[in-house]
């Protein structure tokens, strides 16, 4: 329930209010961002092998992604940050990432059968997902 809830996740928009606020005072040398663009990749991959259902999100968890990806945010002149933030695959999931965010069709397919979906129900929930967005 606390994943809905604005005052419980506001934290987080506070983290990218902080970064673009303090944009200007970072270190934007190549050296400095590849560390910063290494630790946040680490974060998130991190957080992504570490993360499941059965733990508390978005409690303290939530601070691995997050930090993670201000991180990665901080850091364009990373080499990790040209090579493959830039790559017109990523950039097209990132343009399209807004309405894939709350995967609507997962949620009503899930709402509509009355059950968790199948694996093949799930992938193609996300596939007409993107396609739609």
């Amino acid at each position: 329930m606390t994943f809905y809830l604005p005052f419980t996740r506001a934290w987080e928009l506070l983290a990218g209010g902080a970064l673009a606020g303090a944009f200007d005072r970072i270190r934007h040398d190549e050296r400095a961002s590849n560390w910063r663009f290494g630790l946040g990749a680490a974060l998130i991959a991190l957080s992504g092998a570490i993360l499941d259902p059965h733990r508390a999100f978005p409690g303290w968890w939530a601070l691995l992604p997050v930090a993670g990806s201000a991180l990665v945010l901080s850091s364009p002149a990373a080499r990790g940050s040209r090579r493959l933030l830039t790559r017109r695959t990523m950039v097209w999931v990132g343009l399209i990432s807004y309405p894939l965010y709350h995967w609507p069709l997962l949620v009503l397919f899930s709402i509509v059968k009355f059950r968790d979906l199948t694996l093949l129900e799930r992938s193609l929930a996300v596939g007409l997902s993107i396609v739609l967005a």
